[in-house]
């Protein structure tokens, strides 16, 4: 299994796996963030499906279905909550894999929470925030339009029934 990496030379990738793990120095290193990464799974996805289910319950007034752009504002909204609640552990992820700083905040049996308190400490709490703007872009519609999609492919499967 060949994959193309620099200047078209095929390289191996049990090759590029082992480069990659010299040059770290634990092999823990490859997985910071994880802690953060799966929190902020577990909360996002839980948002969303609780916001999106009671929107979807207030704005029924009927036994009907939701009309499509109902249904996509009720996902568009979900997304934004989701998003909100669970972009501090997104920042937290990207700074312990990216930054050399998370290598002396290890030292404990705890790194994401002594990452939470460096990122408190030195730049306050609406750093936890910071990029959340050009977030909301992407993310929302993506959830909307998600929602959409499966109540659409649900209802047209269920009257086939």
């Amino acid at each position: 299994m060949a994959f193309r990496f620099r200047s078209n030379q095929n390289f191996r990738l049990w090759s590029e796996v082992r480069l990659y793990y010299h040059s770290t120095k634990h092999i823990t290193d490859i997985y910071k963030g994880f802690v953060p990464t799966a929190l902020g799974m577990t909360i996002y996805s839980g948002t969303s499906f609780f916001v999106y289910d009671s929107l979807k319950e207030h704005v029924l007034t009927s036994n009907l279905n939701l009309m499509g752009f109902e249904n996509f504002l009720c996902g568009f909204s979900a997304g934004l909550s989701a998003q909100i609640l669970s972009y501090p552990l997104d920042v937290m992820r990207r700074r312990m894999q990216v930054f050399h700083i998370a290598r002396h905040l290890q030292t404990g049996p705890y790194p994401a929470f002594s990452m939470f308190i460096h990122i408190l400490r030195t730049e306050g709490p609406l750093a936890f925030w910071r990029g959340l703007s050009i977030n909301f872009l992407k993310v929302a519609p993506a959830t909307g339009i998600s929602f959409y999609c499966y109540n659409l492919m649900k209802s047209i499967l269920l009257k086939g029934q």
